[in-house]
Parts: structure tokens; C-alpha cells; sequence
């Protein structure tokens, strides 16, 4: 069978289903593929560069995002 057919059939059975725990679950199966296929796309500084940014945050160095935004808030009234 080719995939052309073998998406068909999915289809079919996606929109056939009342199972909202099957939807659920198909739903998980391409959010984790499309993390981590961004993950797998980045080159190896942005990777370096989000893995210091998560350190960063880890040993409490993030700015919280309320402050951010009263800070974007006033800047943006200038």
C-alpha cells in the first residue's frame, strides 16, 4: 500500500472517530514530533544559545514576564 492510500484510510478514520481520547493521543504523537523536529533543524549555536538561556533561568537569572511587559508598557508610550 502506498502513502498516499495509507494517509486516506487515517483520514478516513480520523473523521469517523468519536473518541476523544484517540484524537488526544494523535494529537501528542505530531506535538512531539514538531518539537523536537525544530530541535533537530536549529544549528548548534541557536542549541547552544537556548540551552545557556534555560541555565540562565534555572539559577533564577530571567527577567519575569510581568516586568517585561510594564517595561515594553512604558517604553512603548515614549
Amino acid at each position: 500500500m502506498d502513502i498516499q492510500t495509507e494517509k486516506l484510510q487515517l483520514m478516513k478514520m480520523l473523521l469517523e472517530t468519536e473518541d476523544k481520547s484517540i484524537l488526544k493521543q494523535l494529537k501528542a504523537v505530531f506535538d512531539s514530533r514538531t518539537k523536537s523536529d525544530i530541535w533537530d533543524e536549529w544549528d548548534d549555536e541557536v542549541r547552544k544559545d537556548v540551552e545557556e538561556a534555560i541555565a540562565e533561568l534555572d539559577r533564577g537569572e530571567g527577567i519575569p514576564h510581568a516586568v517585561v511587559m510594564q517595561e515594553f508598557s512604558k517604553w512603548r508610550k515614549k
